[in-house]
């Protein structure tokens, strides 16, 4: 893993371990009193996260896989060299290039070479 990359990463785990603050009428689910108030705000503000179509958050949710793609992808701002070079079989079209962006870094891996785990 490039350098870059395991700084960015560690940032961003970093930022989402401590408080978030993601504009309290933005996600209903939060409030400021919650432990991660500052770094959902945080994240939010530098458009990382967009919260779920319903307008809320859900803290309490897991993370798929796919999710932690798009925003490592946002926070990196990486670019997409025009070719995917991953065998994924289980990552649907509109979620390709962004996988493979993070799989050409290093950054994530697949389950096997044909399985990224996508919703897992």
């Amino acid at each position: 893993m490039k350098k870059r990359t395991v700084f960015l990463t560690g940032a961003l785990a970093g930022m989402a371990a401590m408080s978030v603050q993601a504009d309290a009428e933005a996600f209903p689910d939060i409030s400021e009193d919650m432990r991660h108030y500052l770094a959902i705000d945080t994240l939010y503000k530098e458009g990382i996260i967009n919260g779920f179509d319903d307008g809320t958050f859900r803290p309490n949710a897991s993370l798929t896989r796919i999710e932690a793609v798009l925003m490592l992808e946002r926070a990196l701002n990486l670019e997409f060299d025009g070719e995917v070079s991953h065998d994924f079989d289980d990552v649907p079209e509109a979620y390709n290039e962004v996988v493979d962006m993070l799989y050409e870094e290093g950054i994530f891996e697949g389950y096997s070479l044909d399985e990224f785990g996508t919703y897992v």
